[in-house]
């Protein structure tokens, strides 16, 4: 007999990235420093590891947009994109030497903190 077939599909969830229809999402997390003048880091992709180019002056929850590297579209036409969150984390136990260093950095003159 003829009849209809329903196949249900189970998308298992990933550790490395959650996902938003055909995009990708990471989420990494970079020290002020690089933030602030801009370094490489490694990726893991949906077909593998991938450099991304964290530009100088990326700012906190920043998201860096990674075209063509995410799901094949429902409609076969390309490919979703692969964003990447980046957070910023600031230290907490500076140095004496690294909080002059910032200091100095910053005009901030002594006695101010």
């Amino acid at each position: 007999d003829r009849g209809d077939v329903y196949v249900q599909i189970r998308v298992r969830e990933d550790k490395r990235f959650t996902r938003r229809n055909s995009d990708l999402i990471s989420e990494v997390t970079i020290g002020m420093v690089e933030a602030a003048l801009g370094t490489e880091i490694k990726i893991d992709g949906l077909k593998g590891v991938f450099t991304l180019k964290i530009p100088a002056g990326t700012q906190p929850e920043q998201i860096i947009k990674v075209s063509g590297k995410g799901i094949v579209k429902l409609n076969g036409k390309g490919s979703g994109d692969h964003l990447v969150v980046v957070h910023v984390k600031i230290p907490n136990n500076l140095t004496s030497k690294q909080a002059k260093a910032l200091k100095d950095f910053a005009g901030i003159k002594k006695g101010f903190w």
